[in-house]
């Protein structure tokens, strides 16, 4: 892909699931005011991730669970940091290569901080023994504190309490541990723990990794505790990450009250729109998911040729591409506002602005991203009349770079579309579902 200096600088994040993030929330307070934009990247492994990650030309990339440890042998390098954790959350090209950081415990250190308690004499016991475990396990023993992990998997727990130098207790004596602990930061999954109120001590410190249906609040009312979200961990991560992708650091007032405002995918959850290059397969996948949905497939090509009595050839010709553009508009504000539907939108839906605006405030925009040469090699000769021209890929290259940003700020969530087709509606699935079950 070549692009000028002027092309929209890319950042992201990706794990599996992903399209839950608050992430982009956080960056785009601070990247719209610049020519940059963060993006979440839907993929099924850590591999899948970093070779989206080159397609698409990002500059960096946060990495959430569970691809934290596996994406490390993909990288050229790792920090000193993220080496000890054995765990990277944090991910910046640069002359180098890919470099591996991490920032995770940064996040852990910074939200008790912000606290402005003593914590020296807090006993501390950390639930988990995967990447964020690590890291918690690392910034807490790294500035002196007193720490206990436990796991379901005890080796794990051991392990993990070798390699940083701390305790370590089985997963049966959980009860007891909560009760003699301070500080309990849990980074498992919501449904792999369950809390008593009784076991906490009043005025205890409920720390969660997991925002997203995280039960510790309402538990931290009960047992009269106080508690740190996973909005604050991922805050405070998010900062020095920023750094780590600009060399700058960012407004921390601006990036913190935008972690606490609602992810807006929820809303509009039953309402998809694919979005992306002609050729990418947004027919083809939308019907497909439309069905595993239970949704009502739109396909906004077919419904303009409905509209005109006219093929889209014809339309071209005709009257040119600024009446086809009408027409689309017009059947968008018509369609947008149906519930339970996924639509293919044509490939340059996005080049008028009213169209990005409706499209991201109305639905959840998938872009399906394949590169110039895969999109080519599925269109067939004559059915785009806009490549009907000396140098079709040429044109098309050009037509691609002028929309990737538009692409870019319109969609919520971003999937390789060069994979078998069940592939790519299985994980669009499986992003959808996760927020809102069938």
């Amino acid at each position: 892909m070549i692009l000028t200096v002027n092309d929209i600088q890319l950042f992201g994040v990706t794990g599996r699931p992903v399209l839950h993030s608050k992430s982009p929330l956080m960056f785009n307070a601070e990247f719209d005011k610049q020519n940059s934009h963060y993006l979440r990247l839907a993929c099924q492994n850590a591999g899948e991730a970093i070779d989206l990650f080159k397609k698409i030309g990002l500059k960096g990339m946060n990495v959430t669970a569970p691809f934290k440890n596996d994406i490390i042998s993909f990288l050229d390098s790792m920090s000193v940091d993220a080496e000890k954790i054995g765990s990277v959350n944090t991910v910046v090209q640069n002359k180098d290569g890919l470099i591996g950081h991490n920032t995770d415990h940064i996040g852990v250190v910074g939200s008790i901080a912000a606290l402005k308690m003593d914590m020296k004499e807090k006993k501390f016991l950390v639930i988990g023994a995967g990447g964020a475990a690590s890291a918690a396990v690392f910034g807490l023993v790294n500035v002196g504190l007193d720490v206990t992990i436990t796991n379901r998997t005890d080796e794990k727990a051991t392990v993990l309490s070798k390699k940083f130098n701390c305790n370590w207790a089985p997963f049966s004596e959980l009860q007891n541990l909560i009760k003699n602990s301070d500080v309990i930061i849990s980074t498992i999954p919501v449904d792999g723990i369950k809390i008593e109120p009784e076991w906490l001590k009043p005025g205890s410190i409920l720390f969660d990794a997991v925002y997203k249906d995280s039960t510790f609040e309402s538990l931290a009312i009960k047992a009269k505790c106080k508690v740190i979200t996973g909005e604050d961990w991922l805050y405070h991560q998010a900062v020095p990450a920023y750094t780590l992708f600009t060399g700058k650091y960012p407004d921390p007032y601006i990036m913190k009250e935008n972690v606490w405002n609602e992810n807006p995918v929820f809303k509009k959850r039953n309402s998809i729109a694919l979005i992306g290059f002609m050729g990418c397969g947004k027919t083809t996948i939308g019907e497909k998911l439309a069905a595993r949905l239970g949704y009502t497939f739109v396909d906004m090509d077919e419904m303009i040729e409905k509209k005109s009595g006219m093929k889209i050839t014809e339309i071209f010709s005709k009257y040119g591409e600024n009446y086809f553009r009408k027409l689309e508009n017009e059947l968008l504000i018509e369609h947008v506002y149906r519930r339970r539907i996924v639509v293919s939108f044509g490939g340059g839906v996005i080049e008028r602005k009213e169209n990005r605006v409706i499209i991201n405030e109305n639905m959840v925009p998938v872009w399906l991203y394949a590169t110039i040469s895969v999109c080519l090699s599925r269109i067939k000769k004559g059915t785009r009349p806009i490549l009907d021209c000396p140098e079709p890929e040429k044109k098309a290259t050009e037509l691609f770079n002028a929309r990737r940003k538009h692409y870019a700020k319109t969609a919520e969530l971003v999937v390789d579309a060069e994979f078998e087709i069940e592939q790519v509606v299985d994980l669009i699935y499986e992003e959808i579902n996760f927020l809102c079950p069938q």
